[in-house]
């Protein structure tokens, strides 16, 4: 069978050409994509030109293209992540958060034995110079107790706050 492309046609006969229902060729008219008054050659035309810019991900809502945007930054970040942790650049939060509590531990046991200590190497000190050497030692325990990845964030924020 031979179309002759340079006749007028219904929606009906271009949707039976094309694969497409008389509704679809209708909303293909309603959104611009084909223009009534045109032959069925230049519907063709239309009609195959919006089907390479849907498919190219240039289509009217350009929905494709964003979604492939999307997908290429996720896959980007997660190749950037996957980097640094080969690079040992990347630790996962709780993690971090055992070494600072391990670290924390090791200097309270550290500075427990300091005032026993001075006591013994240092007879001459008062008992006054004791009792501030136990109370910055215990500030100082306390200190290193209460880190976390909150107090770092919290000192990272007062350092930006601070007048240059």
């Amino acid at each position: 069978m031979i179309i002759d492309l340079d006749r007028y046609c219904t929606q009906q006969e271009f949707g039976d050409l094309v694969g497409i229902s008389q509704p679809a060729v209708s909303d293909h008219l309603a959104a611009g994509v084909l223009t009534p008054g045109q032959t069925m050659g230049q519907w063709h035309t239309d009609y195959i030109e919006h089907l390479r810019e849907e498919a190219a991900g240039r289509g009217a809502d350009g929905e494709l293209a964003r979604q492939r945007t999307i997908a290429t930054r996720v896959a980007r970040e997660r190749n950037e992540i996957e980097l640094a942790k080969d690079r040992k650049e990347f630790m996962a939060v709780n993690l971090i958060e055992q070494v600072i509590a391990s670290v924390a531990s090791q200097i309270r046991d550290h500075l427990q034995g300091l005032p026993p200590a001075m006591k013994m190497r240092c007879p001459h000190l008062s008992a006054d110079d004791l009792k501030i050497i136990e109370t910055c030692t215990f500030e100082a325990i306390n200190l290193a107790a209460s880190m976390s990845l909150a107090s770092l964030d919290a000192m990272d924020a007062e350092d930006n706050e601070a007048p240059a």
